[in-house]
């Protein structure tokens, strides 16, 4: 993972796909841990609910499982979650050189204690792998997580 880069930023990937249109879109991603090989363990934020509750905040269930973050303020003004679907870890020079040519952009930090309760539940959904889950759960013991 990049040196400046750390569990519970909240960074802003502008043109990250394209939409039917062609027009390209921007998405959020939180980091939730780093590899070995220095590549970013991540998931996207939404803000869109499709049958995501806010309560309880972590939701393995159908049809999207989620973590609610709630308001984060600044530029993310809409009630946001984690989207725990699957995510393919973010290559660290390809991160690094995106956040050079200013493509991604940090726009917040979660709280320690939320970045916690995100990492527990994004561990245990059932398209992260047994890699990140190992991951994730590791930096948990290295943030002091209850």
């Amino acid at each position: 993972m990049p040196a400046d880069v750390a569990p519970g930023d909240i960074y802003r990937r502008d043109r990250f796909y394209r939409d039917a249109a062609g027009q390209w879109q921007t998405k959020y991603l939180l980091v939730l841990a780093g590899t070995q090989d220095g590549d970013v363990v991540f998931r996207l934020l939404t803000s869109r609910v499709h049958g995501r509750p806010e309560c309880p905040p972590c939701y393995h269930g159908d049809p999207y499982a989620g973590f609610y973050l709630g308001y984060l303020g600044g530029e993310l003004t809409a009630k946001s979650w984690l989207d725990l679907r699957r995510q393919d870890d973010y290559d660290g020079l390809s991160f690094a050189a995106d956040l050079t040519a200013s493509a991604l952009t940090q726009v917040a930090t979660l709280a320690k204690d939320i970045l916690c309760q995100a990492l527990d539940c994004a561990a245990k959904a059932d398209d992260t792998t047994r890699q990140q889950e190992c991951l994730m759960r590791d930096q948990r013991t290295a943030l002091c997580c209850p």
